[in-house]
């Protein structure tokens, strides 16, 4: 027989059972709620400390920029050659007082060696006593500039004179290796609190620039904000300055730092507890429903026991959605990236974003404004270097630089600084800017400071300096409240016998004479009223001489229209005044002597009407009553002579008749230089063609083409006119005789000199090489037999042309022909006596 050993098993409820797979199911779910929940956390954490680092990040180099730009202001005082020199100081600080309106930062000349006294401020005027420069706690920039021979920003101070919080930027003076002088830029904090006001930031936090000392430079910050108390060890981000011993330090208060983990932490508990109650009570309710249908099917076994309807078994709540936060972080997101756009595109300056591969994304609205092309116009980096350098040498200059900068960006992993560069705008101006490139996720980071206005003033006053210093004619600088010398250039001082070091802060009193004390006091007095006057006086020299001066004087006033300093401009008239001297002189003799020639002139001018008369009377009537006995002879006994007393005959006839013409000629001529002139409208055509009318009628043989340009219309003595006109068209009638086509112009033309009225024709000609005989009384360039004539009508021409202010040239080549041309001022010039 057998036995069967039972080992019994473990048994289960099925209510347990059931509670422990619903757990089991609970878990996954809860565990991925939690996994979301945290990711959903840890996201919203890194945005917000993505655009926390960002925006510091941003500042920072904002202010960087900021502090570089005012660097080189100050280097370009510190290398300027009037530094090396005290005597141009005043010139120095004139340029100091630019560099203050320009950066709205107070200058300081302080020297290198210790205490450091301080040589001039801008905040007082030049010459007034000055204290030693403070040294604030911490990091001094003017002593740390010395040490590195490095530029140098210090921590802030409280100045000495402007008694409000400063921050200072130091650059030494190099020379030959050693620092002789420090220049000190003084810039108020309220320009950096200015500044840090513009920005916009997020609810709860807050940003503060600090110096070395971790003081605070300027700060925004919402009302009753304490870092202390307010921001947890991981909400606090720092940005170092590259430029200065400075940090930019954004805060986030716990409270809004803290606020996404509450959030999401409470919905998490809440959904947890509530995904647990409701899993855990319909599980209960479906094992309950489920156990009693299983104790029915049990107990439907048993007779005894009634059956019972099955159960349903109820549905388990679903977990809340997670994707709720999700969006709720991307809104975030999408906020910040918006803001960080509003910086982009409302900052001051021109920025521009290049990707990676040369496309340009996008640029700022200043960019725009600064060079104003369109994104179709230079969608690539090629694109903008073909238009904005149209120099291919310049452009490939800057491909290169641009090439090296990407390439120091990529190895620095920050901002680089291009230089400055030339581009051209698109409506053709030229612009300087400061270019700077930052290396960000999305691609290189560009931009531009336009410093323009800036080099043209740095050019314009380095200009006016230069030309102060080499001027040869005498300059000075005077202070209008203290009458007092700041400052002359080397020929201003030379004058008067002192070198420019030795009128520094010399009374204007010391370069008048006694007796021109009060000349002086009345000049300063008028130029309380006046911007500009000029002055004749008397200066002092060194050794007591005196010498006289013409002095142009300009005040530069202030803001309130204050007299400031005068500019004054000084040249020694003494040689002037020696020469009016000798022309008022010169005058009274040249007077007397004019007197005396006047009478000469009326003298002679009575001679020759007593030789006129005489040769037109005496000398006419014997050589009338030889040609009238020759004629006769001629015509009664020309059967009685021969061949050779008819010829000697005939001769005598013809050199009376000779005779005849050359008196008419020094009529003519002595009348054309002493007749009086009366000036009226003259037409030349008109006299033109009457001459040649008349010239064509007394020989209707010939065939001669004429040519006369209507309209020539002068101002002129009509009478005397006529004798030039009828001269030269008698000249060109008679030497064109030769040629069977003959041709005569008169015409005129307008050059530089004037208009030209000419008479041409294609006859004889003459060889130039005489032409200056050709206006000289009685000299003739062809012989009796080809061309008859006396040699007078030319000279006369020349005399009449000259009378009314003109001149008379002739241009021509044997065979060739020949042009005459005349020209007549405006106004001739008057024969003594006429009104």
């Amino acid at each position: 027989m057998s036995t069967t050993l039972s080992v019994p098993h473990r048994s289960i409820p099925l209510r347990t059972y059931l509670t422990r797979l619903l757990w089991l199911c609970i878990l996954p779910l809860l565990v991925l709620a939690i996994w979301l929940a945290y990711d959903s956390v840890k996201t919203l954490r890194t945005g917000q400390r993505q655009a926390a680092e960002q925006m510091a990040g941003s500042f920072a180099s904002s202010t960087d920029q900021y502090l570089r730009s005012r660097i080189r202001g100050l280097n370009m005082i510190a290398i300027s050659p009037l530094l090396d020199d005290p005597a141009q100081w005043p010139i120095l600080y004139l340029q100091a007082q630019g560099y203050q309106k320009s950066f709205d930062g107070h200058v300081v000349l302080a020297s290198a060696e210790e205490p450091m006294r301080m040589l001039f401020n801008t905040r007082l005027p030049y010459g007034e006593a000055l204290p030693p420069l403070p040294r604030p706690q911490g990091h001094a920039a003017a002593p740390a500039a010395v040490q590195t021979r490095q530029p140098a920003v210090g921590d802030s101070f409280v100045g000495p004179v402007a008694q409000t919080l400063l921050v200072a930027m130091a650059v030494p003076v190099l020379r030959e290796g050693a620092v002789s002088h420090v220049v000190l830029g003084t810039f108020e904090a309220r320009q950096f609190q200015e500044r840090i006001a513009q920005l916009e930031l997020p609810e709860g936090w807050a940003m503060t620039l600090r110096d070395g000392r971790g003081d605070a430079i300027a700060q925004l910050a919402p009302a009753g904000f304490d870092a202390e108390r307010d921001v947890a060890d991981g909400g606090r981000f720092v940005a170092p300055l590259q430029n200065a011993p400075w940090r930019v330090e954004l805060e986030i208060s716990r409270a809004v730092q803290q606020a996404p983990l509450v959030s999401n932490g409470g919905l998490l508990l809440l959904g947890l507890l509530t995904a647990t109650f409701t899993g855990v009570l319909g599980g209960t309710v479906a094992s309950r429903r489920l156990g009693r249908a299983v104790a029915s099917l049990v107990d439907a076994r048993n007779p005894a026991t009634p059956a019972t309807p099955s159960t349903e078994i109820a549905e388990i709540a679903e977990i809340n959605d997670v994707r709720v936060r999700l969006d709720e972080a991307t809104a975030h997101q999408h906020e910040s990236d918006a803001r960080f756009r509003r910086l982009f595109e409302d900052a001051p300056v021109a920025m521009r974003l290049v990707a990676r591969d040369g496309r340009i994304l996008t640029w700022n609205a200043r960019f725009g404004e600064l060079f104003g092309y369109t994104h179709a116009e230079i969608p690539t980096m090629d694109h903008w270097r073909r238009l904005a350098y149209p120099d291919p040498l310049y452009r490939a200059q800057m491909e290169a630089s641009w090439a090296e900068t990407v390439k120091q960006a990529d190895l620095i992993r920050g901002d680089v600084d291009m230089g400055e560069a030339r581009p051209t705008s698109k409506d053709g101006t030229v612009r300087t800017v400061q270019i700077h490139v930052t290396q960000l996720d999305d691609g290189l980071l560009s931009t531009f400071v336009d410093v323009t206005e800036r080099r043209e003033a740095e050019d314009k006053l380095r200009l006016w300096a230069e030309a102060f210093e080499q001027a040869q004619l005498g300059q000075a600088i005077s202070d209008a409240r203290t009458n007092l010398v700041r400052t002359a250039n080397p020929t201003f001082a030379a004058e008067r016998g002192y070198t420019p070091e030795e009128m520094i802060g010399m009374p204007l009193s010391r370069l008048f004479p006694a007796d021109g004390q009060a000349q002086l006091r009345e000049m300063v007095q008028t130029m309380s009223h006046h911007a500009h006057a000029s002055f004749e006086c008397e200066h002092v020299r060194k050794d007591g001489s005196r010498f006289p001066v013409l002095i142009d004087i300009t005040v530069l006033r202030d803001a309130i229209g204050q007299p400031v300093s005068r500019v004054v401009y000084s040249q020694d008239i003494t040689l002037r005044k020696r020469a009016e001297a000798e022309v008022q002189l010169l005058n009274v003799t040249l007077e007397r002597r004019v007197q005396e020639r006047t009478a000469e002139l009326s003298a002679a001018n009575r001679d020759l009407d007593s030789f006129a008369f005489t040769v037109s009377h005496d000398l006419r009537a014997p050589l009338r009553a030889m040609n009238g006995y020759a004629q006769v002879l001629q015509q009664e006994l020309a059967g009685q002579l021969d061949v050779s007393a008819r010829t000697c005959l005939n001769g005598i006839i013809s050199a009376s008749e000779r005779m005849s013409g050359l008196i008419d000629g020094i009529l003519v001529l002595s009348r054309s230089a002493r007749d009086d002139m009366t000036l009226g409208p003259v037409d030349l055509s008109a006299l033109a063609r009457r001459r040649l009318d008349e010239l064509a009628a007394s020989e209707p043989q010939r065939r001669v083409a004429v040519d006369v340009q209507p309209g020539l219309q002068v101002t002129a003595d009509p009478r005397m006119m006529d004798v030039v006109i009828t001269n030269l068209v008698d000249n060109a009638w008679k030497y064109s005789s030769g040629n069977p086509d003959a041709e005569i112009r008169v015409f005129s033309r307008t050059d530089a000199d004037g208009t030209w009225y000419g008479v041409s024709d294609n006859g004889a000609g003459f060889d130039p090489a005489h032409a200056s005989q050709l206006f000289k009384p009685f000299h003739r360039l062809h012989r009796q037999d080809e061309f008859p004539g006396i040699g007078i009508g030319l000279a006369t021409v020349q005399r009449i042309v000259a009378r009314h202010g003109g001149r008379i040239v002739a241009h021509s080549a044997r065979g060739q022909g020949a042009t005459f041309a005349f020209t007549l001022q405006p106004e001739p010039v008057r024969a003594a006596g006429q009104a």
